[in-house]
């Protein structure tokens, strides 16, 4: 897991340092109000463990919450964050909202697990609206579009 001072370049990739970019939305200064803003302060929070973020922006029919109590996501999220080395993020495309309401984004995520080589995957992420705020909804691995 990455430690990142308010100072440091965002682990998102957009070049601003931390405190400007994704740690106003982890610090609850500003909500991520376009889907690719939610996507790298997601990546972000993944990179440095920020999982009350995670859990804030995730829906509830989403799998990796339905079923399950808050302080239990956080604890299975914090140990694979604690497992998990993220080393990049490209957003290569993000939809507005659809007729039923979903916005799209699609991204690749680097990452490292322990000694192994870099690996990486693509996902098509969808979001909705609740209460005015993006969630995440779900996500479906798809082939990358750099390959």
């Amino acid at each position: 897991m990455l430690k990142v001072n308010r100072n440091d370049l965002c682990p998102c990739g957009s070049g601003r340092k931390y405190k400007v970019c994704c740690g106003q939305n982890h610090n609850g200064i500003q909500y991520p109000d376009t889907p690719e803003r939610l996507i790298r302060a997601r990546y972000t929070a993944y990179a440095i463990g920020e999982v009350d973020f995670l859990w804030k922006t995730t829906h509830p029919s989403n799998e990796a919450v339905e079923g399950k109590t808050e302080a239990a996501y956080k604890q299975e999220t914090l140990a694979y964050c604690n497992q998990v080395t993220f080393t990049g993020l490209t957003v290569h495309e993000t939809l507005p909202e659809d007729e039923q309401g979903i916005s799209r984004g699609t991204l690749t995520a680097r990452f490292q697990v322990a000694d192994r080589p870099e690996d990486s995957f693509t996902e098509r992420s969808e979001f909705v609206q609740v209460d005015g705020r993006l969630l995440y909804l779900r996500g479906t691995e798809v082939a990358s579009p750099e390959s």
